[in-house]
């Protein structure tokens, strides 16, 4: 004969563990939606009415075509720039922010060894622009 108390865990054990993969799709499914949702905010172009301060009073941002790196897209510095400029804001708070964008929205993980000379390269030919650890894309900020 059994353990009733025995056969009460295991089947509790079992019954938790259907929930548990119940819960892990669902997980799986809104990390997909929530990618989906980062990537649409970015092609969402930003009105002429709804321009904030310090940004370019000409700018609207332009939408990323296919949000996958097309062949265009393909130099990570082409990927760093257009980030940049499709932003739904024009400052990123930091260099981590802007490399976590890049990787949601493009889906596409730059090393921080090259990440990091790609913006002092960029900050050198006065692509971007820095405001202590803040980051823009020159055209899109007055100073």
């Amino acid at each position: 004969m059994s353990d009733p108390t025995l056969e009460l865990v295991r089947a509790r054990r079992a019954e938790i563990g259907r929930i548990r993969e119940s819960l892990d799709a669902e997980e799986r499914d809104l990390e997909i939606t929530e990618r989906t949702l980062m990537r649409l905010a970015v092609k969402t172009t930003m009105t002429s009415s709804g321009t904030k301060s310090g940004v370019d009073q000409d700018h609207k941002a332009k939408p990323v075509l296919n949000l996958e790196p097309p062949a265009q897209l393909s130099s990570q510095k082409s990927l760093i720039t257009t980030a940049l400029q499709n932003a739904p804001e024009a400052w990123f708070e930091s260099s981590d922010q802007l490399h976590a964008f890049i990787a949601s929205v493009f889906n596409v993980e730059i090393p921080k060894s090259s990440f990091l000379p790609y913006l002092s390269d960029l900050k050198k030919r006065e692509v971007i622009v820095r405001d202590g650890q803040r980051i823009a894309l020159k055209d899109r900020v007055r100073r």
